[in-house]
C-alpha cells in the first residue's frame, strides 16, 4: 500500500514553513522512509534553492519533484497561497523515480525522451502512469501532448499541470533533487503494484454552431469560417477587447465526441490572426465556449464521480489533482468550494495538487494523453492490494 504524508504552511516566513512541513509530514510518516516527495509553493520571491536544499538535507535518499503555482490544493487546507505544501509517498509495491527534461522550448523531443528514458532505467518495474510539471509560459507552441504520446505510447496516461507564477506571468520554477529550472519538465514516473483512475472535465460550455477552421499552425488559427479570427470574433461579440479570452474555443478533433479547450490570449492586430495557449491537432472543428461558476462546479463534480466510479473495486489511497488557475479567477471568493465536494465524497482520500497555468491528462485511461486549458485534471491512485472492502471513504 501507499504510505502517505501531507502538510502545507502558510507562515510568512518561508524558511519557518518549510520547517513545520518537514516536522508534520515526518510525524505523520511513523519513522518510515520516503522514497519522493512533491513540494509545491506560490511563495514566488523564497529562495528556492535553500529551500530545496533544506528538504533534501533532511531526506537525502528521497527523490523530489515539484514547482511553483498559483495555490497550492490539499485536503488538509482546501485552498491556500502564499503557502508550502509538502508531499511525501513511500511503498513496498509500488515504484517510483524521476528525472527533469531541459531547455523543452529549445529540444523538446530530445529532452522529454531521455528525461523518460533516464525515469525508466531507474524504475525498479513497468511504468503504470507519469506526473509532469513542465514550465507553464515557455511551451505555447509545443505539441506537448503529441510529445508524450510519441514517447510514451498514445496508451500511457500522462497526467499533470504547467507550472505557475501567481499569474504574474513572469518565470515559473521547477525543481527536481535539489535544483530549481525555468524551462524545465520534471518527470515522476510510478511503477508496481498500482491502479489508477482519471477524471477530466473542461469548466467552460460549448455553445452556438460548429466551425470550419480553414487556416492553422501550431497554436495560431489564422482563418475560421472563411474570415480572419479577429473578424470572427467581432462578428460574435460586436467588438474585439479583452473579453475574447472569456469565450475559448471547444476544439474536437476529427471523428472525436470530445473536446478539449484551448484559450485564446493574443490576436496579431494585422493579419487578425489569433494566438492559444496550446496546440490544435491537424484536423478539427471548433466552437464558442463560457465558463460561469455553476459550470466550473459541475465540471468538478463530473470529473469527482468519474474518478471514483473507475475505480471499481478498488479503494484510492491519495488522488493528485490539478485546476486551472483560470477556475481560480472565475470562482473568485469560492474557490475553495472547487473542492469542497470531493471532500465530502472521499473523506478519507488526501488529494494534493496546484492551480496551473495548462492542465494534462487523458479522458479515461487508455485514451490518448491530451494537453487542456479552464480544465481540471485528476488520477486516482490505488495499490492492487488496497480493497473496496478496506476503505471507509464511501
Amino acid at each position: 500500500m501507499l504510505k502517505v504524508a501531507m502538510a502545507v504552511s502558510d507562515d510568512i516566513d518561508v524558511e519557518v514553513a518549510v520547517a513545520n512541513v518537514l516536522s508534520e509530514c515526518s510525524d505523520q510518516m511513523d519513522g518510515k522512509l520516503p522514497q519522493v516527495g512533491i513540494l509545491f509553493t506560490s511563495c514566488m520571491d523564497a529562495d528556492f534553492k535553500a529551500m530545496l536544499a533544506r528538504i533534501t538535507a533532511h531526506y537525502p535518499d528521497m527523490e523530489l519533484i515539484g514547482c511553483t503555482t498559483s495555490g497550492e490544493v490539499t485536503s488538509t487546507q482546501g485552498f491556500s497561497e502564499d503557502s508550502v505544501a509538502l508531499l511525501l509517498l513511500s511503498s513496498d509495491t509500488v515504484h517510483f523515480a524521476t528525472s527533469v527534461a531541459r531547455d523543452i522550448s529549445k529540444t523538446p523531443e530530445i529532452s522529454i525522451q531521455k528525461a523518460f528514458e533516464e525515469c525508466k532505467a531507474k524504475l525498479a518495474s513497468d511504468p503504470v502512469c507519469a506526473i509532469v510539471l513542465p514550465d507553464g509560459l515557455t511551451i505555447g507552441s509545443i505539441p506537448l501532448d503529441r510529445l508524450l504520446c510519441s514517447v510514451m505510447g498514445e496508451s500511457f496516461p500522462v497526467f499533470g499541470g504547467l507550472a505557475a507564477d501567481q499569474f504574474n506571468l513572469v518565470q515559473t520554477f521547477q525543481f527536481c533533487g535539489g535544483e530549481a529550472y525555468s524551462d524545465a519538465m520534471p518527470v515522476l514516473l510510478f511503477g508496481g503494484d498500482l491502479t489508477i483512475s482519471a477524471g477530466v472535465f473542461p469548466g467552460p460550455v460549448p455553445f452556438g454552431p460548429f466551425h470550419e477552421i480553414d487556416s492553422s499552425e501550431s497554436n495560431i488559427i489564422h482563418s475560421i469560417d472563411g474570415k480572419t479570427v479577429k473578424e470572427f470574433y467581432i462578428e460574435e461579440f460586436g467588438e474585439l477587447n479583452a473579453a475574447y479570452s472569456n469565450f475559448p474555443f471547444a476544439v474536437y478533433p476529427e471523428h472525436d465526441d470530445n473536446y478539449f479547450l484551448r484559450s485564446p490570449f493574443q490576436v496579431d492586430e494585422d493579419t487578425g490572426s489569433m494566438a492559444f495557449l496550446g496546440t490544435f491537432p491537424e484536423k478539427f472543428r471548433v466552437r464558442l465556449s463560457q465558463a460561469l461558476r455553476e459550470d466550473i462546479r459541475r465540471s468538478a463534480e463530473k470529473a469527482n464521480k468519474k474518478l471514483l466510479s473507475d475505480l471499481r473495486e478498488q479503494a484510492p489511497e491519495l488522488i493528485l489533482i490539478f485546476p486551472c488557475t483560470s477556475r481560480r479567477h472565475v470562482l473568485g471568493s469560492e474557490t475553495d468550494k472547487d473542492f469542497a465536494l470531493l471532500r465530502s465524497s472521499a473523506k478519507h482520500v488526501p488529494f494534493f495538487g496546484f492551480y496551473c497555468y495548462g492542465e494534462i491528462g487523458p479522458f479515461s485511461v487508455g485514451l490518448p494523453t491530451l494537453f487542456h486549458n479552464e480544465t481540471v485534471t485528476s488520477v486516482a491512485l490505488s495499490s492492487k492490494a488496497h480493497k473496496i472492502d478496506d476503505k471507509k471513504t464511501f
